[in-house]
Parts: structure tokens; sequence; C-alpha cells
């Protein structure tokens, strides 16, 4: 068996190194930003189930008997969904399609204790992140926020760190 040559022990060094190198720096910088851009989103999708949660506890101090008019009164967007758990009942402002499913039971659990929590989930149209705001009156107020399209965005981005780190590669062996 014959041994490869100089040039081309040299070509697979380059490409290898470039390889490496590109990976490496790729998924460091994938995973910084998704990190950034994960905490960035949740801080955001709080300080809205809080700001909601506020409206709602006025609301329901006003008028306590219609539960479902306070919640559509909530201005949640096309990305937020807001549900309301008081004496065992679930309460939303449209046809629950699974939304409860969503909440976590550990969440659930925590807010029940009367502490305000958030939890990353995966639902039916994507990954979510739930906030539980305890209310007065043994009432548990969640917030289900989409992350499908900061999702989507991190798809992209990983597409993208993958077609850098393939042409360094490529260009890597080239300069070999």
């Amino acid at each position: 068996m014959r041994r490869p040559g100089l040039r081309a022990r040299v070509t697979a060094g380059f490409a290898v190194g470039a390889l490496v190198l590109s990976a490496a720096m790729a998924g460091l910088s994938y995973e910084l930003t998704s990190r950034t851009l994960l905490a960035s989103r949740e801080r955001t999708a709080v300080r809205a189930a809080y700001q909601d949660a506020s409206v709602v506890q006025a609301g329901l101090a006003a008028q306590p008997s219609d539960i479902v008019a306070v919640l559509r009164s909530l201005d949640t967007g096309g990305n937020r969904r807001a549900v309301l758990r008081r004496d065992g009942s679930w309460y939303a402002r449209n046809a629950d399609v699974g939304l409860t499913e969503a909440v976590p039971a550990s969440l659930q659990q925590l807010v029940e204790r009367g502490r305000p929590g958030a939890q990353r989930v995966r639902t039916d149209t994507g990954p979510a992140v739930v906030i539980g705001v305890p209310l007065p009156d043994s009432t548990g107020f969640y917030v289900v926020d989409s992350m499908q399209e900061l999702d989507h965005a991190l798809r992209v981005l990983a597409l993208v760190l993958t077609l850098v780190a393939a042409v360094t590669t490529a260009s890597g062996a080239g300069l070999g």
C-alpha cells in the first residue's frame, strides 16, 4: 500500500485544521447567540406576563364573575396565549386547544405555592415558554408565549454557520 504524498498530507492537514477551527468557532458562535437570544426572549415574555397578570388582577377585582371577559381584554397578540386556573377550573379567552396541557404540572405546583416561575416547553405549534404568576384567591395566571420565530431564526443561523464551516474547510484544503 502506498502512502499519500506530501502534497496530499499537507492538503489533508490544512483541511482538517480548517474544519476543526471553523466547527469550533461555529459551535461557540451558535451557543453564545442562542443563549443570548433565548434569555432576552424569555425576559421579554416574563415582563409581558407580569403586565398581563396585573391587568387580570385588576379586572378580577372589578368584575370577579366574568373571568373570560377579563382574559379577552388582554392584548396578547399572535404569539401569546393566556389561561387562568381558579378553584381547579381552567379559563381561557377562546376555546382551549391543548393550551392547558402546555402548562407543566411542576409549574402549576410552584404557582399554587405562591411562587412565580417560567419553564420552556414544546407545544403542538413548536417551542414556547410558559410563565406562571400567582394571583390572590388561589388563582394562577399562565401565559404560553410561542418561540416559533426564534426557533426558526436559530435554525437558519445553524445552517449558515454550517455552510461557513464547509466553505472554510474547502478553502483550507485549497490553501493547503
